[in-house]
């Protein structure tokens, strides 16, 4: 039995690297050039380019995994199974509409409602991570897979000199009280590798959808760090979720659910 897990690991990260390599091969073909994008109901801006290639993954997915699940951000959940991959053609698309560099595809793979494996590619950027369930994080160039090192997230204990990210449209009191007891870091799109890569010691999310915090999940805890949803639990379908480098989550989460106590209290 251990053994077919572990093949089956293989398996589908193997499957993972390939939709992967697709969908960054094909992003990068339309990549700095003229398309016309639309606004989504939720006012997100899409393009033709994300409906293709989530197209083409989950044709491959259908032929390859027939009896899973997929659930992707363009055309939603195809049907209830143990297994369901969770699919992001393209997260970042305002990046890639812009010609930014910082955009890229997530997957990953739930089973019996548990991530079991993680990617995350950003091929403008030649950078690719991810994570299989009890086997580690690593990360490498997307199309120079032989090398992989280890996901090393940072190492800094304590909260007042950690660099701190909060992804708020407006400023709140949390923000307030990070900026004035911690390294301030903007959020920006760059702040999810930046944390892959060790320079910042934790961020939050506070609008994510799954198929933007699945991958990042896994390959955080995975890593050695921590993600936390809103309600102090793991799920990856409430918006809000935040992830530490697995060293100052205590004062961290302490201080996000007192403000978020405030909150809900009307205190102010």
């Amino acid at each position: 039995m251990i053994e077919q897990i572990q093949d089956s690991f293989v398996s589908d990260l193997a499957l993972a690297h390939r939709l992967a390599d697709m969908a960054d091969k094909y992003a990068l073909s339309f990549f700095q050039t003229n398309f016309s994008p639309i606004l989504k109901q939720d006012g997100t801006p899409v393009t033709r380019i994300d409906f293709e290639i989530e197209q083409k993954m989950k044709t491959i997915l259908s032929k390859e995994r027939p009896d899973d699940a997929i659930l992707g951000e363009e055309f939603g959940l195809t049907k209830q199974a143990n297994r369901c991959w969770i699919l992001d053609p393209i997260d970042g698309t305002s990046e890639y509409i812009a010609g930014k560099k910082y955009w890229g595809t997530h997957i990953a793979l739930e089973e019996n409602d548990e991530l079991i494996l993680g990617l995350i590619s950003r091929p403008a950027l030649n950078r690719r991570w991810w994570a299989t369930k009890g086997k580690g994080a690593y990360h490498a160039k997307s199309f120079d897979l032989d090398e992989p090192l280890p996901v090393n997230l940072s190492l800094s204990k304590h909260l007042s000199q950690s660099k701190i990210a909060i992804w708020e449209r407006v400023q709140t009191k949390r923000v307030e009280k990070f900026q004035d007891m911690s390294v301030w870091i903007p959020p920006s799109l760059k702040n999810m590798i930046e944390f892959l890569d060790g320079e910042i010691d934790a961020f939050v999310d506070v609008i994510g959808k799954p198929w933007d915090h699945a991958p990042v999940a896994i390959i955080v805890e995975e890593a050695g760090g921590t993600f936390q949803d809103s309600q102090g639990g793991r799920r990856i379908d409430l918006g809000e979720v935040r992830y530490t480098n697995g060293k100052i989550d205590t004062e961290f989460f302490r201080i996000l659910t007192h403000f978020q106590d405030l909150e809900e209290k009307h205190l102010f």
